[in-house]
């Protein structure tokens, strides 16, 4: 019986990570924008960047940008929180993203 020649393969799992996400507790209440934000413990929290897109039935009445400079951040174990809370109009809805280092990381939509 003939032996096939052994196979030179080599098989890579890639698994990346969100390094900066919304919590599930993120929502709008009563007027309210409450956004929960966490990142690892060990990441440089400078490159930490939301921008929250505010539309009602016309299209974008606002956007706006929060560093992780204007956050106030705690560390839970291996995790560190902040969370962020402004004022919209009712009947909005917010798109807001997560970014790290300029990089998209987490989209979170709110009505």
């Amino acid at each position: 019986m003939a032996r096939e020649p052994p196979i030179d393969s080599c098989v890579l799992n890639v698994h990346a990570d969100r390094v900066v996400f919304f919590h599930a507790d993120s929502r709008i209440c009563g007027g309210e924008l409450y956004l929960s934000i966490e990142a690892p413990r060990d990441i440089d929290l400078s490159e930490v960047r939301v921008t929250s897109i505010i539309k009602d039935s016309r299209g974008v009445i606002e956007r706006f940008q929060t560093p992780a400079s204007d956050l106030s951040w705690q560390t839970d174990g291996e995790m560190q929180r902040a969370g962020l809370r402004r004022s919209i109009p009712a009947g909005c809805v917010a798109s807001c993203i997560a970014s790290y280092g300029a990089v998209p990381q987490h989209e979170a939509l709110s009505s």
